[in-house]
């Protein structure tokens, strides 16, 4: 990894050492007293002793490598009565000691107040004795690291664990893991969003691994998730539970939220447009080596979406170029695609489609004054808004029929409302300034968001480069957020697509207005110029990786 220190082999390597018994209350009963009594009777030999998982499984831990020591954990019995009162229904209990401040006795206590809920052990567990003492200490299941544990440990511990009657959640983070477990094909597998070699977080990756899942298992969706736009992510990877920490143990009222769309009986199957995403970039990923931050990983071939889409020759030219997705604008427009345009396009692309519409709502800050538009035109502000209204209904019901794979949301609706509009969506933003980008960032909720140049008065298609200093406070932002990838938009074409590359890194570049030869209509010899950059920027990359 090129220099960067390894966290998880920092931890496992110090639960060794305790393992062996380096010191006052090390060994595999670290964290309680000697002579500590047992928590609960053991379970019957062969039988899990409370139902594992629950759709949402909530963390009790008082502190991580990645966000130190968290104020609002209070007593643990404390926290677990919170999160019982929340309406969980299983719990995981961090026992690590020297990076996560957890023991053994946070287990014992909690189980002794609370004997309903089951309990997962999480730690970094290494041998047989450690199962034995799990259960013995009162567990319904373990966690089984398989960066940790070789492929034979891993399958002896994963046997001994199910005959001691214990659930055991074996956790992937990468598709060597992945490879690694196939033999064993576990009936619960956990995949974690977060890197522990790293302790990056990436809510996409789940989703590629869990396409790659060809064995019957329940799905288990772990780490980076706060609000109900990620549970429906996991839902759409086809998730049956999220291990959630950070946000419930905040908010135990997210709970509920979360348990809600996990729990929902959908009466149509969703798009599966962001585990196509993942899937995608995985495919055009030429940096398989694991970094600490994106300033240390190799520039990607990004995921290209052509926008303004309004005929399916310009649809065709851009799928056989190389474009990974169309965007079909339904607001008002030049651009504006044609009634019956994405029901043609999604049976003979083969592309994911995406709606482009404008949402309305008061815009809290920002100099600009007039309604948005999506283009120049002399139409009146309520006439604009009345046409995106219907553009938007219209965009709804094609998703909602499955032409459409997803809603790129425009416009000034605060985030309150953006659930309304339909999922899989994204936010489409254009700061303004610096400060206006780090609110926004900040604001909405989802897996992406898309970055676009600010106009007073123009929602989209400037044609317009994105603010540096507005790049840059976006870039600081995103690396709060497990969403953290930036999308990019904004006078993208020929000739600056790879000048934005090598200085942004986007995820992903939307590319329209730069593409044309009038508006809603692309130049074939720009389109053609704009791949070839690409094309020649990837094999540039390529030759950089080697």
């Amino acid at each position: 990894m090129s220099g960067t220190p390894d966290i998880l082999q920092r931890i496992v390597a110090r639960r060794r050492e305790r393992l062996a018994g380096t010191g006052p209350g090390d060994g595999p009963r670290q964290g309680l007293a000697a002579g500590a009594p047992t928590a609960a009777a053991p379970g019957r030999t062969g039988q899990s002793r409370r139902a594992f998982p629950a759709p949402i499984i909530c963390e009790i831990k008082r502190r991580s490598p990645s966000r130190g020591a968290f104020a609002e954990m209070p007593d643990p019995v404390e926290q677990a009565r919170r999160y019982r009162d929340g309406g969980a229904r299983a719990l995981s209990i961090l026992t690590e000691q020297d990076h996560f401040g957890g023991s053994l006795a946070d287990l014992v206590a909690v189980r002794r107040a609370f004997p309903e809920p089951a309990i997962l052990r999480k730690d970094f567990l290494l041998t047989p004795e450690d199962l034995e003492v799990s259960r013995e200490f009162g567990a319904d299941a373990v966690l089984l690291i398989a960066g940790v544990l070789d492929a034979p440990t891993l399958a002896e511990m994963h046997r001994y664990a199910r005959e001691l009657g214990l659930a055991a959640l074996v956790e992937i983070h990468n598709r060597e893991e992945l490879e690694s477990i196939r033999p064993l094909s576990p009936p619960l597998v956990g995949i974690n969003a977060r890197n522990l070699r790293t302790f990056r977080v990436d809510l996409l990756e789940p989703l590629a691994l869990a396409e790659e899942i060809d064995w019957e298992a329940s799905l288990v969706f772990e780490s980076g998730l706060f609000h109900r736009e990620d549970a429906l992510l996991a839902r759409e990877g086809r998730f049956s539970s999220l291990l959630v920490g950070e946000a419930v143990m905040r908010d135990p009222g997210r709970i509920r939220e979360l348990a809600e769309v996990m729990e929902r009986v959908e009466d149509r199957e969703p798009s599966r447009f962001w585990s196509w995403c993942a899937r995608r970039r995985g495919e055009k990923r030429i940096d398989g080596e694991e970094s600490s931050s994106r300033e240390e990983a190799l520039p990607g071939v990004p995921l290209v979406k052509i926008c303004g889409i309004t005929n399916r020759e310009d649809a065709l030219l851009a799928r056989d170029l190389g474009a990974d997705m169309l965007g079909l604008v339904y607001a008002k427009s030049p651009r504006r695609a044609p009634a019956g345009l994405a029901r043609e396009l999604a049976e003979r692309v083969g592309l994911p489609l995406v709606g482009v519409v404008v949402e309305s709502g008061p815009r809290t800050s920002g100099p600009r004054t007039a309604a948005p538009r999506t283009a120049a035109t002399h139409t009146s502000g309520d006439d604009i808004a009345r046409e995106n209204e219907q553009g938007l209904a219209r965009a709804q019901a094609d998703l909602d029929a499955g032409f459409l794979s997803a809603l790129q949301l425009h416009g000034d609706a605060p985030v309150e409302r953006i659930r309304e509009y339909g999922w899989p969506s994204y936010k489409a933003v254009r700061p303004s300034s610096p400060e206006e980008a780090r609110r926004l960032i900040g604001a909405f909720h989802g897996p992406r968001i898309l970055v676009d140049a600010f106009h007073r008065e123009l929602a989209g298609g400037t044609g317009l480069p994105v603010n540096g200093e507005v790049l840059e406070a976006v870039l600081e932002a995103l690396r709060e957020r497990p969403q953290g990838e930036l999308w990019l938009a904004g006078g993208l074409g020929p000739e600056s697509v790879v000048p934005a590359l090598e200085r942004w890194r986007p995820e992903l570049v939307d590319a329209s207005s730069a593409l044309e030869s009038s508006p809603g209509r692309k130049d074939p010899l720009l389109m053609e110029r704009f791949f070839a950059a690409l094309k020649e920027y990837a094999e540039r990359t390529r030759e950089m990786k080697r």
